[in-house]
């Protein structure tokens, strides 16, 4: 069955506040449980928010802790303790590393780790390199979000990828099935997330060969950030990646609300974002437009993947992430 992606998670800017009104409707309650603290006054960029949806509700994101960003309303990181797969665009970022090199992955809005989470538990080999420009949501996502079990490397459940619990799943499914294993438990070395407090576009590579491949995801007051409309940007990061190294970036839609008067709307960001990309790529720009209204995009850079070896190499939780992409021209 093919699973309808945008949903709960449209995009890093999908509102919470059909969420919080929902709360007493007609005797029917999402039980918001919790409420952190706002850190408003220490901090000079963001209106930093927690909260965690009550595993009884019956809100698609029950039992999950959100991270909230800005006075947009706007969610910009999940975590659930025992579910990976968020059917939103980080499920597409998780899909990444079958096919780039060998080597250290950069994530650009790291945020509170969601996309490092799912690829440490899928691919626990890859050493990570997450930006975030906001201490305080660094504070937070080690406090509410466990994101300290990344940073010390901590192994996957029982010392085995999300990937090998998988198939040993479908093997007890399809006795006829062999397990292969998967990408990334071939080495006995456990990657860890290493965390950088500070402007992630000026991000330099860990190693001289460069990034295996970055995740960009940097949205300021509920829109894409205006520096990624910028060729410029561009040119910087693609130096900053070793041969066969690809960028995979959240463009936003249509659905994204940023927060201001005069913002640009978001599809309007979202193609000059595309465009920008293009001019430094060139014909080497693909992208996956989620289907619904929401028209959320992510471009993947670098030459059109070979899809049936992409989806054989990856779980089959992610495997509805290969077929739709799309060249930009």
């Amino acid at each position: 069955m093919t699973r309808e992606f945008g949903h709960p998670l449209r995009t890093s800017s999908s509102r919470i506040k059909p969420l919080l009104e929902s709360r007493k409707t007609r005797g029917r309650v999402t039980y918001l449980t919790k409420t952190y603290g706002c850190l408003q006054n220490s901090n000079p960029y963001n209106f930093v928010q927690v909260l965690e949806v009550s595993r009884r509700s019956e809100h698609p994101l029950a039992g999950c802790k959100l991270l909230l960003l800005d006075r947009s309303g706007n969610i910009q990181s999940v975590y659930h303790p025992y579910k990976l797969i968020t059917s939103s665009y980080y499920d597409i970022f998780a899909s990444l590393p079958p096919i780039i090199p060998d080597g250290p992955v950069g994530i650009l809005g790291l945020g509170a780790g969601t996309a490092a989470r799912m690829i440490h538990q899928f691919w626990p080999h890859i050493n990570l390199h997450g930006w975030e420009l906001d201490a305080s949501v660094v504070m937070v996502a080690r406090q509410f979000f466990d994101m300290k079990e990344l940073e010390e490397g901590k192994p996957p459940v029982n010392g085995r990828s999300a990937f090998e619990l998988e198939e040993d799943a479908s093997q007890l499914a399809d006795e006829g099935s062999i397990i292969t294993g998967s990408p990334g438990t071939n080495s006995n070395d456990i990657g860890r997330l290493v965390v950088h407090i500070g402007d992630a576009l000026s991000c330099k590579a860990p190693t001289e060969e460069g990034f295996a491949g970055l995740i960009v995801d940097l949205f300021s007051d509920g829109a894409v950030i205006p520096a990624l409309q910028q060729p410029q940007t561009w040119q910087h990061l693609r130096e900053q990646l070793k041969p066969g190294g690809r960028i995979m970036v959240n463009c936003g839609g249509s659905c994204v609300e940023a927060d201001g008067k005069h913002a640009k709307d978001g599809n309007t960001t979202m193609e000059e974002t595309i465009h920008a990309l293009a001019k430094i790529f060139l014909n080497e720009v693909l992208r996956f437009e989620f289907p619904g209204k929401s028209n959320n995009s992510v471009a993947l850079t670098g030459p059109s993947p070979d899809c049936q070896a992409w989806e054989q190499a990856l779980p089959i939780t992610l495997r509805d992430t290969v077929y739709g992409w799309l060249p930009i021209y």
